[in-house]
């Protein structure tokens, strides 16, 4: 968990990540060098912190007001549903540019 404070209000936001609390250094707050993994889960959180900061950065530099829930809102990958049938008439149709592709190449 990755928390976000501003103002005194903290929000909380999930990584994805769950370790075994015996790899885990509550007063560190870090994962104990005997994690396995203990590198890749570091980068996981540290390009996460680094979003954030970013964000942070861009924000007031601009001088636009913001708190801990609009932060993570305005962060967040907005993911456009597709259906089956759109995935392969899209998949369809690369292939025609590609044979059309061949044939005026002479292949």
């Amino acid at each position: 968990m990755l928390r976000i404070c501003k103002q005194g209000k903290m929000k909380y936001l999930s990584l994805g990540i769950s370790l075994d609390p015996k790899y885990w250094d509550f007063k560190k707050n870090a994962p104990k060098f005997n994690c396995p993994n203990i590198y890749y889960i570091e980068k996981i959180i540290l390009d996460k912190q680094m979003e954030y900061q970013k964000q942070i950065l861009e924000l007031r530099a601009e001088d636009k007001e913001f708190t801990a829930s609009t932060l993570i809102e305005s962060t967040k990958r907005i993911y456009k549903t597709k259906t089956i049938q759109d995935f392969f008439c899209r998949i369809n149709r690369r292939i025609q540019v590609c044979k059309q592709v061949r044939k005026c190449k002479g292949l």
